[in-house]
């Protein structure tokens, strides 16, 4: 791999993961937001840079979700985007933050590009997913803060990079959070923040999926690094009448790119969780699978704007340069399909031809990341 890109100002995820997301605004952080407290934590938060999701595949092509690999050997859509083209790109896109994990530890075949990443100057913060919706039964308390351990101390006796020997993950982002009681939330924050034997591994950068909030009755947990909620732009069904709507809306009013809702939720971060980090993101796969379906220009224009908002409105936005591929049982996250497509920022079309020639949005995220200046 290349040497680690220049960046104009020392450099940033999580999810993180950290996300994105995620301070405020453009520039360094102010001393007020760098030495704020996470809520029920009593720590400093640390600041949230520019944060990315950033999943590859297998050098075969299948996806590193240990539980959605393809059946039948089939090769997954954009099995283009093993380690090889994904991380120089991560590497020189100005992310900091990058949520590459899901469940579980890398398989060997992907570890050391997880040590490519950490190895980087300053280093990348790498996030893992942890779906801690209450059902199945496995779910329960114990077995997510063991889980989370787990996840923490991989490999054995590695300690949060930088180090000699880093462990995979920095940071953890909780998705289906709002299925869980405010109590159960508030429970399972405190214990991924203990670092006991029974304790979750002494997490100190967390992140959780509030989409679904105010629906879901749960109330924002309190001592949190960062809050992450799905863009309300992208909320509704989509069909032919709201995707012109919503293009229309980009091209012609981008100040209601950020919608009430999304307000409203930054709002209640800033009140609920006072030092944390609101997050706005492209909800996956429901958002990202809604983002590619617009026409190019289309989507850099969104990004742009949403780039700008994030300094007046006060949050992070996660960019959405690699997202892995969906399938398996829940096909409502794929409109009725089996499996959906993954969003690939280097992708124009549907062909994966040209992945190495910047078309699609990755060249424009990159510019938005890098703008910034920070870390």
């Amino acid at each position: 791999m290349g040497p680690k890109r220049a960046k104009p100002i020392a450099i940033m995820v999580a999810l993180g993961v950290a996300l994105p997301c995620l301070l405020l605004s453009r520039g360094s952080p102010s001393a007020a937001d760098t030495a704020s407290r996470v809520g029920l934590a009593g720590t400093h938060a640390p600041p949230l840079f520019d944060a990315s999701y950033g999943y590859l595949t297998r050098k075969d092509g299948t996806w590193t979700y240990p539980d959605l690999r393809l059946r039948n050997g089939q090769i997954a859509p954009d099995g283009g985007l093993t380690p090889d083209v994904v991380i120089p790109k991560i590497e020189d896109s100005g992310s900091h933050f990058v949520k590459v994990g899901r469940e579980s530890a890398p398989d060997p075949e992907v570890a050391p590009y997880y040590d490519e990443l950490h190895n980087q100057t300053p280093p990348l913060e790498l996030g893992v997913r942890l779906n801690v919706r209450p059902e199945p039964s496995r779910r329960t308390l114990p077995d997510l803060l063991k889980r989370a351990r787990h996840l923490r101390r991989s490999p054995t006796g590695c300690t949060p990079a930088p180090s000699a020997s880093p462990c995979y993950y920095d940071w953890i982002f909780l998705d289906g959070a709002m299925l869980r009681s405010t109590k159960g939330l508030q429970r399972l924050i405190r214990g991924l923040r203990s670092n006991g034997p029974d304790g979750g591994g002494g997490w100190r950068l967390i992140m959780t999926n509030d989409t679904g909030w105010p629906g879901q009755g749960t109330k924002l947990a309190r001592g949190e690094w960062a809050h992450a909620h799905s863009l309300g732009i992208l909320h509704k069904p989509w069909d032919r009448r709201r995707k012109r709507h919503v293009t229309a809306i980009i091209r012609h009013h981008p100040r209601r790119v950020i919608t009430d809702s999304d307000q409203e939720f930054i709002h209640e971060v800033r009140k609920r969780d006072p030092g944390s980090r609101p997050v706005l993101k492209f909800e996956v796969h429901t958002g990202t699978d809604k983002l590619q379906r617009l026409p190019r220009r289309i989507q850099i224009r969104l990004l742009r704007e949403l780039d700008h908002a994030q300094r007046g409105h006060h949050f992070k936005l996660i960019y959405p340069l690699f997202v892995g591929f969906a399938g398996g049982d829940r096909k409502e996250h794929c409109g009725g399909r089996t499996a959906c497509n993954s969003y690939n920022s280097l992708r124009d079309s549907p062909s994966f031809a040209r992945k190495l020639k910047g078309q699609g949005t990755y060249l424009a995220q990159r510019r938005l990341m890098l703008s910034d200046g920070t870390p």
